[in-house]
């Protein structure tokens, strides 16, 4: 999970390796998907060995109407993203939001009273991401 990676303080705000949702990939009872604008060799080979299903977005004035084509297909979302976040919200698709230690105020508490589907998960260290913590939810 990873937020534009022009952004020089992604790497610190919503970038989480691919390797620490490894505990995610192995809830077998979970069909994964991946939805980005940019997949490494490597973050692919670790998807292909979990059967995660990966959907590349361009940056074309599409890339929104395609997503939530994805999006409307799908029981749950985990992202990092709050564009991604209120696009969910506003679909009402039951989305957990992973929030850095952090993040802006508005994200600090839960849940958030804009959209009762969102669940927010915030680091209790910064840069480090326990999604034990969310697997224990799925």
């Amino acid at each position: 999970m990873k937020g534009n990676r022009d952004n020089s303080h992604e790497c610190y705000n919503r970038s989480i390796p691919l390797s620490k949702c490894v505990s995610l990939f192995e809830c077998n009872h979970i069909q994964w998907i991946t939805i980005t604008q940019d997949i490494t060799s490597e973050e692919q080979l670790l998807l292909d060995d979990y059967n995660v299903n990966s959907y590349s977005l361009d940056q074309s004035d599409e890339s929104f109407r395609y997503s939530i084509s994805i999006l409307k297909q799908v029981q749950c979302v985990i992202t990092t993203d709050t564009s991604l976040a209120h696009l969910c919200g506003t679909l009402g698709i039951n989305t957990y939001v992973l929030l850095s230690a952090g993040c802006e105020w508005r994200w600090t508490n839960k849940t958030t009273n804009l959209y009762p589907n969102l669940t927010l998960i915030r680091q209790s260290k910064p840069f480090e991401w326990n999604l034990y913590e969310l697997v224990n939810l799925l």
